[in-house]
């Protein structure tokens, strides 16, 4: 804001080196090294300031808010396991009020920055029209906090809670939208950035298998060990699902697409090592779509390059399998055990069912008979399914307010097709296909965020090319005569 208020600035070498450094991927790949440091050190408060920093810089000196994306996209992964909230012993940054609070200030501080950066972009810059997918989050947000209304379960909690989750979805999807600059703004910087999440979050997934008391005699005996600071390891293989597309993009496009080939396949690794089932399953589908789209498209060279390092992937899978066998099965012992049994998964459809048939109308909100014995509110009412989530805490106005949105989302991707809105609309259908099994939708996670993301992102390509692909378009008026 400061380089349009003062213009003259624009010209000062070090505001250009700035500028320069924000919209590169340098500055995704410094964000990356800080989270991941911040992972395995627990430097959580120290990398929370400096991505305040960082949002500081992208906000008030460079051309728009790019600079803000790999903060939005990498910095929940800073979390450290052993600092993990609710699950694991607190012993370090969450035990610690004055460290709760320096966060809890650096965040607000960040969401106060973006806010006022939409807002003077809406103000005093190029005139938009409201986003185009306003009516159907909006409706989602109503229903978020009118869950549960008009039941024993209504109150602060639930409302507060469906704030909240109404907050991780919308609030980037509404300012971005207008923060950032659509006319000078590259869509390959959306891949780039989604490349660098998948690789930090692969590394995370590695450094789990590492960690004291997960491998015991070359067995892992419960899975529920696999984890990370910000996510259990559903949270983490959806995530790494989401990201997996993004270097198949680069593979249809660019030179040496095989390098690309070699990373995806890379991330795809790293969906099997999280064990998470859903992610394996559905992730792995959608990966398999995002590959052979990318094969179709590249040029015949790359192609050729491309099904060579799919071959030779091929052959080191099979041949590990075979000569450690053991060793495998061991490995994945606790998810094998498993199958594709429920794993208690159907009594919670139950419940959520019976909880709509006490409350058709808006649910039972977020808490249900969890929160009315007074537990705590991150152990929230969870169905592992998204449309029994909707029925069970949202009731039927939930289910529309829902459809509506999907039914925007569906009308903004198949209008206006190409290559890059197909590959974001991917990443976003192995999450809705893997919240058949889990709420990734419902968390207050990156999941969430990422959905809202590439939404903008979709509907960026839209804005860049001038396509209009609004649900419900306005007749334009005659010209006078």
């Amino acid at each position: 804001m400061l380089i349009d208020a003062f213009p003259q600035l624009k010209s000062k070498s070090l505001a250009r080196l700035l500028r320069l450094y924000l919209a590169s991927p340098v500055h995704m790949a410094v964000v990356a090294f800080i989270s991941l440091l911040s992972s395995f050190l627990g430097w959580e408060v120290p990398a929370f300031y400096c991505f305040a920093a960082f949002t500081a810089l992208s906000v008030f000196f460079g051309g728009d808010a790019t600079g803000v994306l790999p903060v939005v996209g990498c910095g929940y992964m800073c979390i450290s396991y052993e600092y993990k909230n609710g699950q694991y012993p607190a012993t370090g940054v969450f035990d610690r009020p004055q460290a709760v609070v320096q966060i809890g200030f650096c965040i607000a501080l960040m969401v106060l920055m973006i806010a006022a950066r939409a807002l003077y972009c809406a103000v005093f810059g190029e005139r938009r029209r409201a986003p185009r997918l306003w009516i159907g989050f909006t409706l989602l947000v109503v229903s978020y906090v009118l869950g549960g209304a008009f039941t024993k379960y209504y109150g602060f909690d639930t409302v507060a809670f469906g704030v909240v989750n109404a907050f991780m979805i919308c609030f980037l999807y509404f300012t971005l939208h207008y923060a950032l600059d659509w006319n000078t703004f590259r869509m390959e910087y959306v891949f780039r950035l989604f490349c660098v999440i998948g690789v930090t979050v692969l590394v995370q997934v590695i450094a789990m298998y590492f960690r004291e008391g997960v491998v015991v005699d070359g067995t892992i005996s419960d899975r529920g060990l696999l984890g990370t600071g910000w996510g259990h390891y559903n949270s983490v293989g959806c995530v790494l699902s989401m990201c997996a597309c993004a270097p198949l993009y680069f593979a249809a496009k660019k030179k040496h697409g095989w390098l690309y080939t070699s990373l995806a396949c890379m991330l795809a690794v790293g969906i099997i090592l999280t064990q998470s089932r859903g992610s394996i399953l559905f992730g792995g589908s959608v990966f398999l779509v995002a590959l052979v789209v990318s094969l179709v498209k590249a040029q015949k060279r790359e192609r050729i390059f491309s099904l060579i390092v799919l071959g030779v992937c091929l052959v080191a899978v099979i041949v590990i399998a075979l000569c450690f066998r053991d060793k495998v099965r061991a490995i994945f012992e606790s998810m094998l055990v498993h199958g594709t049994d429920d794993n208690g998964r159907v009594p919670l459809f139950k419940e959520a069912w019976r909880y709509f048939l006490s409350a058709p109308v808006f649910g039972a909100g977020w808490g249900g008979d969890r929160w009315a014995d007074s537990s705590s509110p991150f152990t929230y009412f969870m169905a592992h399914n998204t449309y029994f989530q909707l029925f069970g805490s949202l009731g039927i106005f939930g289910v529309f307010a829902y459809a509506v949105h999907r039914l925007q989302t569906l009308v903004m991707l198949f209008k206006h097709r190409t290559l890059a809105k197909f590959m974001m609309a991917l990443s976003i259908l192995a999450m809705i296909l893997i919240c058949f099994m889990d709420c990734h939708f419902f968390q207050c996670g990156p999941s969430a965020i990422f959905y809202s993301l590439l939404l903008l992102f979709i509907e960026g390509v839209d804005l860049q090319a001038g396509a209009d692909t609004r649900l419900i378009k306005r007749k334009k008026k005659r010209a006078e005569q």
